[in-house]
């Protein structure tokens, strides 16, 4: 087996565009990382990203994290680059597939490999993000709209 990963993928984006069966997928996917056979210098081992009611999310194997992420647009690079410029450190941790991460929490390996377990700990993590949402837009209606309104 050895030979066969290091022979055949030299990254996990290799190895996602050559193996189409997805389990077998995440068995040489594990092996890989276990072994840090794709590891290159600091490159911090993360599964691809993982789309869940309309967020996406991806797991940090490295620190037992999920990661609450988006993908940045030309504006928010662009913007960062300025202002890497101006301040000489970025305004945003993009990473190089173009992600940022907006938000962490931990999880078990073996709870975000289970697709069950993995769904109904998102599920729950989507309704606490989109509670605090609704509880921040009353708090603006209340308090900062009516200043907006006249005029303030």
């Amino acid at each position: 087996m050895t030979t066969l990963v290091t022979t055949m993928w030299t990254s996990t984006e290799e190895l996602e565009r050559s193996v189409t069966d997805e389990k077998l997928c995440n068995i040489v996917e594990d092996y890989v990382r276990f072994n840090g056979l794709d590891k290159k210098g600091d490159e911090r081992m993360k599964s691809r990203a993982y789309k869940f009611r309309g967020k996406l999310f991806r797991y940090d194997f490295d620190n037992g994290m999920v990661e609450y992420i988006y993908k940045a647009d030309a504006d928010m690079r662009k913007d960062n680059r300025e202002w890497m410029e101006k301040w000489n450190k970025p305004l945003w941790e993009i990473d190089e597939h173009g992600y940022f991460v907006a938000d962490s929490v931990g999880l078990r390996r073996e709870n975000w490999k289970n697709k069950e377990n993995r769904d109904h700990y998102l599920g729950n993590w989507v309704d606490d993000m989109e509670e605090e949402f609704r509880c921040e837009m009353a708090m603006f209606e209340k308090y900062e709209l009516p200043l907006y309104q006249k005029g303030v």
